[in-house]
């Protein structure tokens, strides 16, 4: 997605759509490329589309989101608030290996693993779970 805006923009994110800067690009260029999955938030990290420690956080939890959200409209594999937190746990582990260093992606993807092991004490359902 080719973008000519005036104001540069990181991320564009809204519930379901997903793109990230393309910074490998710029300043030639300025192109937006679509998140779909954690498998697509990996590789913009390790291609280096993303850079910095605060943008890769954010680009690994939204893939993280993104996929969780799919994962809901289309019923597919989670069905259990243990999945969940399993599924969480596993994709922030992909996620701070994609790029060891960058030290915001582990602390947030620990803060967001600690966020689903908090609510899921109190709420078993999946989908009321998945959409906080």
């Amino acid at each position: 997605m080719a973008s000519t805006v005036s104001n540069l923009e990181s991320i564009r994110y809204s519930r379901g759509s997903f793109f990230v800067l393309d910074q490998l690009l710029v300043p030639s260029q300025l192109t937006y490329v679509p998140i779909k999955s954690v498998s697509d938030g990996v590789t913009a990290i390790q291609t280096m589309q993303v850079r910095g420690a605060p943008l890769i956080a954010m680009v690994g939890c939204l893939s993280i989101a993104i996929e969780l959200d799919e994962d809901l409209k289309q019923k597919k594999t989670l069905s259990t608030v243990d999945e969940v937190l399993n599924y969480v746990r596993e994709q922030v582990a992909r996620l701070i290996a994609a790029r060891p260093t960058a030290v915001n992606m582990q602390r947030e993807g620990t803060a967001l693993i600690q966020f689903v092991e908090d609510i899921s004490h109190s709420e078993q359902n999946v989908e009321t779970l998945i959409l906080m």
